[in-house]
């Protein structure tokens, strides 16, 4: 029984992680500029991190909680990924461009990441929002246990 729990602890955190992936995904593309660089192995190395927290949680509860919580994290840091992400791309529309369209390029660029900026504000802060509190549920929460003392009558 214990290698089943220790399965769906695993199975749990390899999820969790690649909500994570998904919700950095925008960073990791951001800072992806050549193809010697690194950020291919940032992806399964965040699945890997995910899964081992989990893992090594105590209970199934716990392991939940945990990886809810790192999803939350990850949602919250959503906007500062679209902006790095938004950042690359500005400088790849304005740096090979001519020097008569870089200005319009720049504007149009900016105006975009903008809007896909507060877009993604908004719905990462609802999902965040949501995936922290259920982890905080699912960690601190559970049974409360209730002494009851007789005291002596007088």
């Amino acid at each position: 029984m214990g290698f089943v729990k220790a399965a769906v602890r695993f199975l749990a955190g390899l999820f969790f992680g690649a909500l994570t992936a998904f919700a950095l995904a925008p960073a990791v593309a951001a800072f992806s500029a050549s193809d010697a660089d690194p950020s291919p192995l940032l992806v399964p190395a965040i699945v890997l991190v995910s899964a081992i927290l989990c893992t090594l949680a105590p209970t199934i509860r716990k392991a939940f909680g945990r990886g809810f919580l790192i999803a939350g994290v990850s949602f919250f840091s959503l906007p500062v990924s679209t902006i790095l992400l938004t950042g690359q791309a500005l400088l790849d529309v304005i740096i090979p461009g001519e020097a008569a369209a870089s200005g319009e390029a720049a504007l149009l660029t900016g105006v975009a990441g903008l809007a896909v900026s507060g877009f993604v504000t908004l719905v990462s802060l609802i999902a965040g929002a949501i995936f922290v509190i259920i982890g905080l549920v699912l960690i601190l929460g559970g049974r409360r246990r209730e002494d009851a003392v007789d005291l002596p009558r007088r």
